[in-house]
């Protein structure tokens, strides 16, 4: 079968890259002179800047499925491909918890048989070596995880909520699915996770409040020394009643009125 030969002088390196099929586990190597160095790690790109190299049908022999699952994952697509070919367990990962084996090729990203020794201790073995909570539970949240993974930050936001400290995650377990936009705002205000505007920004047809529009209404209830606002804001059931909510103590601040009641 053909190897692939990418040229990365054309991204600033001195040096090529070859890579074989798919039947011969995805070796990669660094070319110079002819000289080939082992590659030890992940490629840092997707598969899709490759496609201008490809002119021997490289790309068509790696089973059609798992091109679509690593897809998401552009910057670890050929370690997770590369571990899924050499080792059962990281195929198993692949096809089970795709973000999992993200997470470890993030860990292990110049290190391909570290990541692929972590693949061999299992889904919660993995998970104690990544220094995150290895539970029934913390799988069950990936599983609830539904993210393109095109903003940047989603690996810091999931390891932050999985983190063996405060073991945030649980703060989702009503949730059917979780998307970017309850990550970051549980960043922001975490007091809303699992409360009953937290659920409700997950619905469709809810209209999204910016940080900077939640920000501003927490510092009129401040103003207007409203008791634990952030837990009054949270219990709203909707966005369209914390606007509400949001009017009724711009009201109350014009009237110059400090009562504690909402």
């Amino acid at each position: 079968m053909s190897a692939l030969r990418i040229p990365m002088t054309k991204f600033g390196f001195d040096f090529d890259l070859l890579i074989k099929s798919w039947a011969d586990k995805l070796d990669g190597f660094r070319v110079v002179d002819d000289t080939l160095t082992p590659l030890e790690g992940g490629l840092g790109m997707g598969f899709d800047i490759l496609r201008e190299f490809d002119t021997t049908g490289w790309r068509e022999q790696i089973p059609a499925k798992l091109l679509e699952i690593t897809q998401p994952f552009p910057e670890y697509q050929y370690q997770m491909l590369w571990l899924a070919a050499n080792e059962s367990s990281a195929l198993e990962f692949l096809y089970q918890r795709p973000i999992l084996l993200a997470l470890i090729c993030r860990h292990c990203n110049v290190d391909s048989k570290v990541a692929q020794i972590l693949c061999r201790r299992g889904q919660l073995g993995a998970l104690e070596a990544l220094g995150l909570d290895a539970t029934d539970g913390a799988l069950s949240f990936i599983d609830k995880l539904e993210l393109d993974f095109d903003v940047g930050d989603e690996y810091v936001h999931i390891s932050r909520l999985l983190d063996t400290s405060q073991k945030r995650y649980r703060e989702f377990k009503d949730y059917p699915h979780v998307t970017y936009a309850c990550l970051r705002l549980d960043s922001i205000f975490p007091e809303f996770s699992g409360k009953p505007l937290g659920l409700a920004m997950l619905n469709s047809g809810e209209s999204q409040i910016s940080p900077a529009d939640f920000q501003k209404i927490y510092e009129v209830g401040k103003q207007l020394n409203i008791d634990n606002v952030l837990s009054v804001m949270s219990e709203q059931d909707s966005s369209l009643q914390l606007s509400a909510l949001y009017e009724r103590w711009i009201t109350l601040k014009r009237k110059g009125s400090h009562l504690s009641l909402v």
